[in-house]
């Protein structure tokens, strides 16, 4: 498969070739959270111009993606105790 879409960030569209529609709702999901995060940073410093905006959401999403970087297993220690709390929650249902 390969599909053209057009992704929205910050009232602007950017054309984008997608080879799976996993690729194409992973494109949309990340658009949707740089878009919040832009409105949450617009809110909280009152910047209107959006290449400022889209500085700082850099700035903040790569510091994250960095420290998933420097922490590799934590994100896979996280999602191992959430199975696990859910696992055990089923467990003491079924009791």
């Amino acid at each position: 498969m390969n599909k053209s879409i057009k992704i929205d960030i910050a009232g602007r569209m950017y054309p984008l070739s997608v080879t799976s529609p996993e690729e194409e709702n992973q494109l949309l999901q990340l658009a949707d959270e740089i878009n919040q995060t832009l409105t949450r940073l617009k809110k909280s410093y009152a910047i209107k111009d959006n290449q400022d905006l889209l500085s700082m959401a850099i700035l903040e999403m790569g510091s994250v993606v960095k420290e998933e970087k420097v922490n590799p297993h934590e994100a896979q220690m996280d999602e191992q105790i959430l199975r696990l709390e859910k696992m055990s929650g089923e467990l003491l249902r079924s009791v």
